[in-house]
C-alpha cells in the first residue's frame, strides 16, 4: 500500500491498488467500509437507547455489557465510533 500523499493539514490522497480477482474480497471490504461503521454506529446507538430509556434492569445490564464490547474491540483495532 502506498503512502498518503500530504497536501496540506486538511486533506490527503490516498490511492488503494487491488489485483484482481485474487483480491475481490478486500476491494469489497474497502468499498464498503463506510457502511459497515454506519452499522456499528447504528448498534451502539441503539444499544444506548435500550440501556437509557427502553430496556429493564437485567437486559439493561446485558446491552451495557454487549456495549462496552463492542468499544473494547473498536479499541484494540484503533478504531472509533467518535
Amino acid at each position: 500500500m502506498e503512502k498518503p500523499e500530504l497536501r496540506d493539514e486538511k486533506s490527503v490522497t490516498v490511492t488503494l491498488t487491488f489485483h484482481r480477482p485474487e483480491h475481490d474480497q478486500e476491494l469489497m471490504e474497502a468499498i464498503n467500509a463506510p457502511k459497515f461503521n454506519m452499522v456499528l454506529w447504528n448498534l451502539d446507538q441503539w444499544l444506548r437507547n435500550e440501556i437509557k430509556h427502553g430496556a429493564d434492569e437485567v437486559k439493561g445490564n446485558h446491552y451495557e455489557e454487549v456495549r462496552r464490547y463492542l468499544w473494547e474491540c473498536l479499541e484494540n483495532e484503533g478504531l472509533s465510533l467518535e
